[in-house]
């Protein structure tokens, strides 16, 4: 694949790039008049978009859809490498890249080149928005923490520009409250921390009323890592994608979501191999 490839895994396309170059595309859309909005397809957020056909054509339609989970780097790389291929090798190779995936560091780079979060993504931005003269806005999250991963940002970076931040909801019945609010500093870039897909959704809907905003992503938690509230995987268990266990670790509730994560999606991709190889590739 080339370097500016697209890929299609589950019927979601991703863009085939690095952190440098998903944070450079977003920031290119700000010297122009038009609004888009970027999304960071993790593995959940793919089993979603499975059973929502509006969710799946939102994140389709987003300007820039980095793929966020070490999932999408083993799914593109096993999808490629099997392609052509019958069932008992796919079987068999199935099980074998899966257990091999976090400790070949080669493989997990085939095709698509790093694992881009969305909290590595927006911090990125939000490193650049000194140097490039843009203004940003914090959307979501618990009463405060908004506020404390500005702050957190504006010390560690001199110069990023924050107009306001906000806790707020995706309740339809707040959106003209929030919108209003927004329009008022008028912002160029809108992160927005609801959760998926209601954080995706909600910016679907509301970026046509926010003139101002050239561009507006779906954060998920990323102000609790900011903020400090939560603490991120060592980077070694975040390179080789095994961050997952250290947050099953650290939050035993959030077991079902890993549980789809690192068990259905990889059999999801297993199963529905023969109807998506053709067009995803």
């Amino acid at each position: 694949m080339s370097e500016n490839s697209k890929i299609r895994i589950l019927g979601v396309e991703l863009d085939n790039i690095g952190i440098d170059e998903a944070a450079s595309k977003f920031v290119s859309v700000l010297k122009g008049d038009d609004q888009h909005y970027a999304v960071t397809p993790n593995s959940e957020i793919l089993l979603k978009s499975l059973e929502d056909s509006e969710y799946r054509d939102i994140l389709n339609k987003a300007f820039l859809k980095v793929p966020d989970g070490a999932g999408q780097m083993w799914a593109s790389s096993y999808l490629v490498d099997t392609a052509n291929k019958g069932w008992i090798f796919r079987i068999f190779y199935f099980f074998w890249s899966a257990f091999f995936f976090p400790w070949n560091a080669k493989r997990r780079k085939t095709v698509i080149p790093e694992r881009v979060t969305g909290v590595d993504l927006m911090e990125k931005v939000c490193s650049l928005s000194g140097v490039e003269r843009f203004s940003v806005f914090l959307l979501g999250a618990a009463e405060g923490v908004a506020e404390i991963a500005a702050e957190n940002l504006e010390n560690k970076y001199p110069g990023s520009f924050f107009v306001g931040t906000y806790s707020g909801g995706p309740a339809v019945e707040d959106e003209d409250k929030i919108v209003s609010l927004i329009n008022i500093v008028q912002p160029q870039v809108l992160f927005v921390a609801f959760g998926a897909p209601w954080q995706e959704s909600w910016i679907a809907r509301n970026l046509a009323k926010m003139p101002s905003v050239k561009m507006a992503m779906g954060v998920g938690g990323s102000f609790d890592f900011l903020a400090g509230y939560k603490r991120r995987a060592p980077n070694f268990m975040r390179v080789i994608g095994l961050e997952w266990l250290y947050r099953l670790f650290k939050e035993p509730g959030r077991f079902g979501r890993i549980w789809n994560a690192v068990v259905v999606f990889p059999f999801t991709i297993l199963m529905r191999r023969d109807e998506n190889v053709e067009k995803d590739f």
